[in-house]
C-alpha cells in the first residue's frame, strides 16, 4: 500500500502546527533581549497562549506520524515530501496571516515543488 497518504497527513500536521505557533506568537509578542531577561515570565506567557500550546501538540503528533512513516518506507523517498510544508505554510501565511512574498521566493518554492515531483515520479 502506498504510504503517500500518511506522508501527506504528516505534512498537514506540520503545516497546522506552524500556523498555530505563528498565530500564538503574534499574541505573545516579540521576544527580544528585554524579555529574555525574565525567562520564567516568558515561558508563562507562551504556555498561557492556547494557539502555541495547540501548535506544539500538533507538532508532537506530526513527529509520531513521521515515526510511523519511517517504519514503513525509505527515508530517501519520504523526506523530500516534508519540503511541501514550506510551500503550503508560505501560501497559507500569505492568505491567512497577511504575510508578503517576493518573486524570488516564489521561484524558490517552484524549485521545491519540482524536486518533490521528481522524487515522487521516481518511486513509480
Amino acid at each position: 500500500m502506498s504510504q503517500l497518504p500518511l506522508i501527506l497527513g504528516t505534512v498537514s500536521f506540520v503545516v497546522c502546527g506552524q500556523l498555530l505557533l505563528k498565530t500564538g506568537m503574534r499574541r505573545v509578542g516579540v521576544i527580544d533581549g528585554e524579555r529574555l531577561r525574565s525567562p520564567l515570565r516568558l515561558v508563562v506567557d507562551v504556555v498561557r497562549t492556547p494557539a502555541v500550546v495547540l501548535g506544539l501538540g500538533i507538532y508532537g503528533a506530526s513527529a509520531l506520524a513521521w515515526i510511523v512513516v519511517l517504519s514503513r518506507t525509505e527515508l530517501s523517498f519520504a523526506y523530500p515530501f516534508l519540503s511541501l510544508a514550506y510551500v503550503i505554510v508560505t501560501v497559507a501565511a500569505m492568505v491567512l496571516l497577511g504575510e508578503r512574498f517576493s518573486a524570488r521566493q516564489w521561484a524558490g518554492l517552484v524549485a521545491v515543488v519540482a524536486g518533490v515531483l521528481l522524487v515522487a515520479l521516481s518511486a513509480g
